[in-house]
């Protein structure tokens, strides 16, 4: 099954859209990360903040919370905007870039939109709940997001950019980043 899927999105992905196209894929991508998935991060994550005694004063679960969201809100729009302006595509796979992105914050790591994703649901999480809903909400994501890149979306990278995509592959850190520069070529 993941086969299937895979060649459909790499069919559809390598194809050209239009600046409509992308700006519609673009708004219904934000808000399913910025409003569906947080809402129902919090659905699950909010029975579990309960179980785990973690005593925090609020304050701090509302300084952590606001700098997490705000850290995180601008690593995804950093590589929105790399993956717009060099990939001339969006996160979204049916407007995906047409070229291989590996500039910006790619390349310190490969998934740079879901760092900054599960950075600001844990900032949600803490500001929403609390720090325990944060770091609950924050692996949950990094636990979906991690199988959807390893089934889906590592594959369909493989058809689509073959070579050049193995070689990033192999010298960029799939999600904490490395700091150093990248050695070209």
């Amino acid at each position: 099954m993941p086969e299937r899927i895979v060649r459909f999105v790499a069919r559809h992905g390598s194809k050209p859209r239009s600046l409509v196209t992308r700006l519609w894929a673009l708004l219904g991508g934000s808000a399913l990360f910025l409003v569906v998935a947080p809402v129902l991060l919090i659905l699950v994550a909010r029975p579990l903040a309960g179980t785990i005694p973690l005593e925090v004063p609020r304050t701090v679960e509302v300084v952590v919370g606001s700098v997490a969201v705000l850290k995180g809100l601008a690593i995804m729009l950093w590589a929105v905007v790399t993956f717009w302006r060099v990939g001339k595509g969006t996160p979204v796979p049916v407007a995906a870039p047409q070229q291989l992105v590996v500039s910006g914050p790619f390349r310190y790591c490969r998934n740079p939109i879901k760092l900054g994703a599960c950075t600001a649901y844990f900032g949600i999480g803490a500001l929403a709940v609390s720090l325990t809903a944060g770091i609950a909400m924050f692996v949950f994501a990094l636990a979906l997001g991690t199988a959807y890149h390893k089934l889906i979306e590592e594959p369909e990278l493989r058809l689509r950019f073959g070579e050049p995509y193995e070689e990033y592959r192999r010298t960029t850190p799939f999600i904490v980043p490395r700091f150093r520069r990248r050695k070209p070529g």
